[in-house]
């Protein structure tokens, strides 16, 4: 039992000793000479790769840029010419054979664009159809249905041609405008199955048309009557103080954004959503009035004036104003496309 007890004390008098020398390394051994001593913590910095000269040829038509500024394109006779705004490489997307393009779109949310295309026959018919061209896969292809089945949207006469087309990036629906001679509309309708449909519009000659992005619901401008109908409202829509409306578009929450036209300008600025009253739609006076065009309407829902002559655009609610260089071309999510002495130039938006 002596001999135990002797074991258990030398073994705590062990474990004193050692605690009291780490004690003293570490508060005093270790620590000599490093009172003035200061941490400074490094980061190393990466250079932020500028985006490469590109070059725009003149004349050149329907400039556009993909949602975040990657990607422009503008088309010819020839095909469309996608370019990456970062690295400067070229793409020409080229009309399937035997068809030739009409009109293209981007995705208002993705570097993918659809592509209006028409095939004219010998007979002198025409038959419209949809391909798509991914920028970020470098991958063209046609669209079918869950059959397998190519989608055509009509046949039609030689002189129809795609004019417009809309996408609802939540429910995956597009809508496409055709025009024939004498600007006859036709609307029609393509769901996430790829099935088309025709849209019983209210009028034959139509303006401008836009998806809301959350529903299956298209804005339409009759410009027989100068009205806006939705596919959904049995009646134009009609807000109080907007007597000649022109859509200038909507945002990822569904807000729909109408002018109010007076001689050629905007006056005023209404925006809401559809299913709101409409008194309680908001309104904003332009009063020198602007050009339709100088209008930009962003996915989040800032309203942007640009100002070609100085230069700038304004956010319109804070008077927030940017100043870009040259010729003002586009906006993207975050920034401003302009063209300075044949250069694509890219500004940030903060």
């Amino acid at each position: 039992m002596k001999y135990i007890k002797k074991i258990i004390v030398w073994g705590l008098l062990s474990l004193f000793i050692q605690f009291v020398g780490f004690f003293y390394i570490n508060n005093y051994y270790l620590t000599k000479g490093t009172g003035n001593m200061k941490i400074k913590k490094v980061e190393k910095k990466e250079e932020k790769k500028k985006d490469i000269d590109i070059d725009i040829p003149e004349g050149v038509k329907n400039i556009t840029v993909s949602f975040n500024g990657k990607y422009v394109a503008y088309y010819d006779e020839k095909g469309i010419d996608v370019i990456n705004t970062i690295t400067g490489d070229r793409k020409k997307v080229q009309a399937e054979k035997g068809a030739e393009i009409n009109n293209y779109t981007w995705l208002s949310n993705q570097s993918r664009m659809l592509i209006g295309e028409k095939i004219s026959a010998n007979n002198g018919g025409t038959t419209l159809k949809l391909t798509y061209y991914d920028a970020g896969k470098d991958e063209k292809g046609e669209i079918s249905d869950t059959q397998g089945n190519l989608v055509n949207l009509a046949k039609l006469n030689k002189d129809a041609s795609i004019k417009d087309i809309s996408i609802s990036t939540f429910t995956n629906t597009t809508y496409v405008k055709s025009q024939q001679a004498g600007n006859r509309c036709t609307l029609y309708r393509v769901n996430i199955m790829h099935e088309i449909s025709k849209v019983e519009a209210k009028s034959y000659l139509i303006g401008n048309i836009k998806a809301l992005p959350r529903e299956d619901n298209l804005l339409y401008e009759d410009l027989t009557y100068k009205k806006i109908y939705s596919t959904e409202m049995k009646n134009p829509i009609e807000i109080p103080g907007l007597k000649s409306p022109t859509i200038l578009g909507v945002d990822d929450n569904d807000l729909v954004y109408l002018g109010d036209k007076d001689e050629d300008k905007i006056k005023k600025i209404f925006y809401g959503k559809l299913k709101d009253s409409a008194e309680s739609w908001k309104k904003i006076d332009m009063d020198l009035g602007v050009d339709k065009e100088d209008i930009y309407i962003s996915n989040s829902g800032q309203i942007y004036i640009n100002n070609n002559l100085k230069g700038t655009i304004k956010e319109a609610i804070s008077d927030k104003e940017i100043t870009y260089e040259g010729k003002f071309l586009h906006m993207y999510e975050g920034g401003i496309v302009s063209i300075s002495q044949g250069k694509l130039v890219k500004t940030k938006v903060e």
